[in-house]
């Protein structure tokens, strides 16, 4: 019986190119973000964070998410008002600035993602990020540790009209790679069931990172794939 780690080994063996999602799978850190929003809710003097309930937005946009807290905080959605989108606007500027200095304190990209990430440029392989979040939450982290120029596209939320499950920002990140033509030729790692619908949709292989992405390949982090990627010599 082929193990999970042949499996992966094979599809990463002809892959043309990979496109990531960010938080909670190239980064390890959601926990950090959960507790960004729950510092800003109360500097901005807002109804504290409840038990589970960022855990239930988990794989939607960070500006949808900034307005759900908003609106489950007494802001009104109806057609994203003035009043519910300036509220969220707000509430995401505290959650960047807080995010930035809790990364700063412990890099959430591993040493083993960050070697596996070289790794695969090295070998050819083409490599972009695809996320719901804010361009400014993800440039540090990737110039802090020294991935800028490995990761060749960038799609975050600010590029796209229609976020996960919507296939539009693994089509874009194609796109960037220059495998519009060969979507079967990316392989996608997510973490959210959101994104894996996404990726499936956009016509490309997915493999999961932790319990909630639902997949039948699933790694329990990215360390682990990083792994079995530095410990595979290159078929290419």
């Amino acid at each position: 019986m082929t193990t999970p780690e042949q499996q992966l080994a094979d599809l990463l063996s002809t892959a043309r190119g990979i496109l990531f999602d960010f938080n909670g799978t190239l980064s390890d850190d959601e926990a950090e973000l959960a507790r960004a929003y729950a510092e800003a809710l109360t500097a901005l003097g807002l109804e504290p964070m409840r038990d589970g309930e960022y855990d239930a937005l988990l794989g939607r946009s960070e500006p949808d998410i900034a307005l759900a807290l908003v609106t489950a905080r007494g802001h009104s959605p109806a057609t994203a008002t003035a009043t519910a989108t300036a509220a969220a606007t707000r509430l995401l500027d505290h959650v960047a600035d807080q995010y930035i200095a809790l990364c700063a304190e412990r890099p959430r990209v591993a040493d083993t993602t960050v070697a596996m990430v070289h790794t695969l440029r090295e070998r050819g392989v083409r490599v972009g990020i695809v996320t719901g979040t804010l361009r400014r939450l993800i440039t540090p982290v990737l110039s802090e540790r020294g991935l800028t120029d490995a990761v060749e596209a960038l799609v975050t939320v600010e590029d796209v009209t229609r976020g996960k499950p919507d296939p539009e920002g693994f089509l874009a990140g194609a796109r960037a790679l220059g495998l519009a033509d060969d979507p079967g030729g990316v392989v996608v790692f997510e973490d959210s069931r959101a994104g894996v619908a996404a990726a499936q949709a956009a016509g490309m292989r997915v493999i999961g990172i932790g319990p909630a992405a639902g997949t039948d390949l699933t790694f329990p982090a990215m360390t682990d794939v990083a792994e079995v990627v530095l410990s595979s010599p290159s078929s290419r």
